[in-house]
Parts: C-alpha cells; structure tokens; sequence
C-alpha cells in the first residue's frame, strides 16, 4: 500500500502485529478434589470417585492430577455425576463421579 501519512503506515503495522501476537494464558483455580476411590464400568470407563475439598468443580474446566505433589496427568473433564445425574458443577462439601 501507498501511504503519503508516515503514522497511517505505522498505526496499519501495529495493528498487525497485535493480531500476530500470542495470545495470553492465565491460569486460576477454581477448586480442589480428592480422589477417594476409583471405580472401573466397562461401558463407561474410569471414574474417580471423589469429595470436593475447596470451591467447586466445573466441567468445562481444565484439570491437573497430583500425587504426592507431582503432576501425573492435565487434561479436561469430561464428566461430572452427582447421584446419577449429569451435573454442571459440584461445590464445596459434596461427593461426585469425575470421568477424567
């Protein structure tokens, strides 16, 4: 492009760059389970049975496993039952099936 205005070609490559850029990542947490007991089902698959410890559980959420604070495995969830129900989110205090 032609450009007679020096600053319309600079804001036009800054604008270009910023779209170029990575985006960023935060990572919050939004709660802590613990695994209680881990439950194999032929149709289903592997289900940590657990007890929420703090804040909740999401499904949408990305999670990292620990044990003896060293990560084993980070994935998403794929699944969260309460009493047999597909729920959304398990807060503080109860017990749910997570299928990691």
């Amino acid at each position: 492009n032609y450009y007679s205005i020096i600053y319309d070609a600079v804001d036009e490559i800054k604008v270009a760059m910023s779209g170029m850029l990575a985006p960023e990542r935060r990572e919050e947490i939004i709660g802590s389970a613990e695994i209680r007991t881990v439950f194999v089902a032929s149709k289903i698959g592997t289900v940590a049975g657990s007890y929420v410890t703090s804040g909740s559980v999401n499904r949408s959420a990305h999670f990292r496993l620990l044990r003896d604070n060293v990560v084993i495995y980070t994935g998403e969830v794929d699944s969260i039952k309460r009493m047999k129900d597909d729920v959304r989110e398990v807060r503080e205090g109860f017990e749910c099936g997570i299928k990691l």
